[in-house]
């Protein structure tokens, strides 16, 4: 089974977990330090907003899946 790929703003990071909210922790622990937060989660292409995100957060992740997040600095994402 091929390992599941997880890129951050464009670039492939090492950072591990079975299911989408163990990426996320991760991805946080690895921002908050330079200010930034995930504002964008893509798995395998697709969006995952609202519904779809709370729905995905606890179930394994496919082993060959791609997982891309997104950051921004929160004064960015709230001038949007």
């Amino acid at each position: 089974m091929d390992a599941m790929t997880v890129y951050l703003d464009d670039k492939a990071v090492g950072l591990a977990g079975d299911r989408l909210t163990d990426v996320l922790d991760a991805a946080r622990q690895q921002l908050a330090p330079v200010g930034r937060m995930v504002v964008d989660v893509q798995l395998d292409g697709q969006p995952l907003v609202g519904e779809q995100l709370d729905e995905q957060a606890n179930n394994p992740l496919p082993g060959e899946a791609e997982l891309r997040l997104y950051s921004a600095a929160p004064g960015t994402v709230a001038r949007q």
